[in-house]
């Protein structure tokens, strides 16, 4: 993962991991230049996968790789802290621009572009609110310590006012927010207004009973109950506290002892798309349209066409017409007419991989249907020796020798996915909304269909028993993933990553980050 300082276009976050059991997810975050009219990067992502999976160019093609990748494409959550939201009079808090719009509302300018503006800075709090307390939660509880004597009572009280003060400012802006819902009421904004701001408050409150259930679930541990205390008791407040100002809205009770609880997952689904749409970009998909693949079928055809018309003539100058060695010169000169029409085709498409894309992609930001960027795709297998070195060394761990390396037959897939975007015009529109979130959701569904059972019995003799014993041993397999980062105006390489999906039968067991060695 490599890092630099803000708007750098050379940076570029990479986070690989399961999404479930038959899907995993590569997402990469960009910094936007707003100076820049193009800000221009590609992904290399190779893969490789065991043959025995039976994956290649007769089972699996580009048309079904990509129906196996569903891809996202939305702004990064700006970095506002809770205190800073809080903060009057900046400008950049969308509680301080909500009580602008009111004012301006309040003035008699009810203008639909002021309510797309409420709606907007509405949904757009509820994402830093749900950023923030997920992001603080999750520091909390990773670096709380294996056990009180590693860390020492200075550090024991320093995580507990930090996790003190994140509930303060937690209530505080939620208070703050739900004092908006009477006042928006007292003006004369559009229903849906109305209605987006009950609905991002409920979204909040469920956020919030859960992480800060992860974080009881924690500080529940016997190590911590003590030391911990305020921070708990503080904690079960906010939840009773939740659940009460559900209650007292009226919004579901869709998670509860003794009920099915089968709309929870389906209305948090809901709750955080209307939510989270705000950060989304409009993709608008289309096969690409590459005339150099016309041309190279063209010229494919009319060298194939000539072979076969010489030879038309050479057969019946040598045998003449209607001849018995005639007719099988001219069967023969058809079969070789197709056979060259091929070969030149894939001689020139893998000299032309680089320029060659299977579909494009238009980017459009929603909030006014310009277009702010644009992304081609390819997929393709490809040979041993089309491999570059330094990827085909890092799969391997740099150990051509070793027993994988010289054992394990693999088939490699590359997927290369160029993305440029108009810093310019996204910095025109948008101060806050500046970095970019690239996912990539990949199905492993296809590659399960030719694998073993995921368990396998082996018997073992035990020595102590003196019998034999049938012990269950899991089957898997390995896909490993070399990711290659580019970024600049000439694709310079930035930095490299290996990832190796454990998966059997049933789908991915486990997803491990190999860090490059040697080489």
């Amino acid at each position: 993962m490599i890092r630099h300082s803000e708007y750098s276009e050379d940076l570029i976050e990479s986070r690989v991991e399961a999404h479930d059991s038959h899907h995993f997810e590569v997402k990469l975050d960009y910094s936007i230049d707003p100076t820049r009219a193009r800000n221009r990067y590609k992904v290399e992502a190779y893969f490789f996968v065991p043959n025995s999976l039976g994956i290649n160019r007769e089972t699996y093609n580009t048309r079904l790789f990509f129906r196996d990748v569903m891809g996202y494409i939305r702004f990064k959550t700006p970095r506002l802290a809770l205190d800073t939201i809080l903060e009057p009079g900046y400008v950049r808090s969308p509680l301080y621009r909500i009580h602008r719009v009111l004012e301006k509302i309040r003035a008699g300018n009810t203008a639909q572009k002021l309510m797309n503006n409420l709606e907007h800075e509405l949904r757009l709090l509820g994402c830093l609110v749900r950023a923030n307390i997920r992001d603080h939660v999750r520091e909390a509880v990773q670096v709380l310590p294996a056990s009180l004597e590693e860390a020492g009572a200075g550090k024991m009280v320093e995580l507990e006012e930090g996790m003190v003060e994140l509930l303060h400012q937690v209530e505080a802006v939620l208070g703050e927010y739900r004092r908006l819902g009477p006042l928006l009421a007292g003006h004369e904004v559009s229903p849906i207004v109305e209605e987006t701001c009950q609905w991002v408050d409920e979204y909040l409150s469920i956020v919030v009973e859960s992480h800060l259930t992860i974080l009881l679930e924690t500080l529940d541990n016997e190590r911590f109950r003590d030391t911990f205390k305020k921070v708990r008791g503080l904690a079960r407040e906010t939840l009773v506290r939740e659940r009460a100002h559900r209650d007292r809205a009226g919004y579901p009770r869709i998670l509860a002892d003794g009920i099915p609880n089968e709309h929870y997952v389906y209305r948090k689904g809901l709750l955080k798309k209307l939510t989270m749409s705000v950060l989304f970009l409009r993709v608008k998909r289309k096969k690409e349209d590459n005339r150099l693949t016309d041309f190279v079928a063209s010229i494919a055809a009319g060298v194939a066409m000539l072979f076969a018309a010489y030879a038309t003539i050479a057969s019946q100058e040598l045998y003449g017409l209607n001849t018995g060695p005639f007719v099988a010169a001219l069967v023969v000169s058809y079969i070789l007419k197709d056979r060259i029409k091929d070969w030149i085709r894939r001689y020139s498409f893998s000299l032309l991989r680089e320029r060659l894309w299977d579909r494009s992609i238009q980017i459009e930001d929603r909030s006014n249907g310009m277009v702010v960027g644009r992304c081609r795709e390819a997929f393709d297998f490809i040979s041993r020796s089309s491999i570059p070195e330094r990827v085909f060394g890092f799969r391997h761990g740099w150990a051509p020798e070793s027993i994988e390396a010289r054992s394990k037959h693999e088939t490699c897939m590359l997927y290369a996915k160029e993305i440029s975007l108009n810093g310019a015009r996204i910095g025109d529109k948008h101060i806050r909304l500046l970095d970019i979130n690239d996912i990539m959701r990949f199905s492993v569904s296809h590659f399960l269909l030719r694998a073993d059972d995921p368990k396998q019995t082996v018997r073992l003799y035990s020595v102590s028993r003196e019998s034999v014993d049938l012990v269950e041993c899991p089957k898997v397999y390995h896909i490993n993933l070399i990711l290659k980062f580019f970024s600049g105006p000439g694709y310079q390489d930035v930095s490299m990553e290996r990832v190796r999906v454990i998966m059997d039968g049933e789908g991915s067991r486990a997803i491990d980050h190999i860090p490059e060695q040697g080489g």
